[in-house]
């Protein structure tokens, strides 16, 4: 009997698929689908999100495509790192991961908020590793400076300080309010990942690396301004602009026609790109409701040659 319960538990908390290493520390890793002649996508999250956020959408192009869904340094189950959460850090280490783990490229790289930043410098780092790029509501360097506030503040140091602690305590098994499952974010997710990223929720390096990675913002949108020119690699940026997912008390036009704006900026960066709006998306459900998912899937599919253009 008691067997049987340690199975249970280490099948809600084990992660599925590998932990790589990438030189001191291991990358969590999770790949699924056929092995094809199409290109591998490799799916990079948001700020502070693991790899479970992203299973709806995996689990969706999984039927055509080989996809993989990681964890940084720090996040989900990837061991921290001790480095700096800069965007050349992360981008190198996801360089080294993909490496070590024998994915041939080049992929498609599927990057939501914060990854705006982190796949505009590895595009720019590595061009040949590249077949094509999505970015989800993607984050770019101007992206505070238009909204005119802080990337990190005082505050944010303070609750994440507390959280952390918190965690360490055990405290967010009975309040934790910055995670909750069954919001309009994450509600629409499948049962086993918001169980997954409940349980992730416990773990002090959660909230750790999130407030670190918001501290360094940045400087990663500084590297990521480096970059000004892709050449012609496909790029694809979907923009959500639900207003429903905005505070009552913003400016909601302006604040999604300063959005669209940067992410036809972002598209510009190549020769080949475009930017499409999603009106029913927000900036969480984008990538978490089904019907979100199967819109996105359908780009995926078509930059991949895996789906007919139209």
């Amino acid at each position: 009997m008691l067997n049987a319960i340690a199975g249970v538990l280490r099948d809600k908390t084990a992660p599925p698929g590998q932990l790589v290493d990438v030189g001191g520390f291991k990358l969590h890793l999770h790949c699924c689908g056929p092995h094809n002649a199409y290109p591998t996508v490799v799916i990079e999250g948001g700020s502070g999100c693991a790899a479970p956020v992203y299973q709806r959408l995996q689990q969706t192009l999984a039927g055509r495509l080989r996809v993989c869904t990681y964890d940084r340094a720090g996040l989900g189950w990837s061991e921290e790192s001790h480095q700096p959460r800069d965007a050349q850090h992360m981008v190198t280490q996801l360089h080294t991961l993909l490496q070590r783990a024998g994915l041939e490229g080049p992929y498609i790289f599927v990057g939501h908020s914060l990854a705006g930043l982190l796949l505009r410098l590895y595009a720019g780092s590595y061009p040949h590793d590249v077949a094509a790029m999505v970015l989800l509501d993607a984050a770019h360097p101007k992206t505070f400076e238009v909204q005119n506030k802080q990337a990190f503040t005082k505050r944010d140091s303070i609750v994440g300080k507390i959280m952390t602690l918190g965690a360490q305590l055990g405290l967010t098994r009975l309040y934790n309010p910055l995670f909750n499952i069954n919001d309009r974010h994450l509600g629409p997710l499948p049962d086993e990942a918001k169980q997954q990223l409940l349980y992730l929720s416990h773990r002090p390096q959660s909230y750790r690396t999130f407030f670190r990675e918001l501290s360094d913002f940045n400087a990663s949108a500084a590297q990521a301004a480096e970059v000004t020119d892709l050449g012609n690699i496909p790029i694809v940026a979907i923009t959500a602009t639900s207003p429903d997912d905005l505070p009552d008390n913003m400016d909601k036009e302006k604040f999604i026609a300063d959005k669209i704006t940067l992410q036809k900026e972002l598209a510009a960066l190549s020769s080949n790109g475009r930017q499409i709006s999603l009106a029913m998306a927000g900036h969480f459900t984008l990538v978490t409701s089904r019907q979100c998912a199967d819109r996105v899937a359908d780009e995926i599919l078509r930059l991949a040659g895996a789906m007919p253009a139209g």
